[in-house]
């Protein structure tokens, strides 16, 4: 069952990966952050389907 703590640990294990490749599509450090947080909260309300993908990533 998806949990908080997944969610957390999958944002820990990702979120630099993430932010540089928001600095890729946009060449901003300031914009690739808030694109990030955008990101991140989108994906916090479908965690529950998401968390259930095998490549959530993809």
């Amino acid at each position: 069952m998806p949990t908080e703590q997944a969610y957390r640990d999958y944002v820990a294990g990702n979120l630099d990966r993430l932010r540089r490749t928001a600095y890729l599509l946009c060449g901003d450090w300031h914009l690739a952050d808030d694109l990030t947080s955008t990101v991140l909260v989108k994906l916090l309300r479908h965690w529950k389907r998401a968390s259930r993908m095998e490549h959530p990533d993809a």
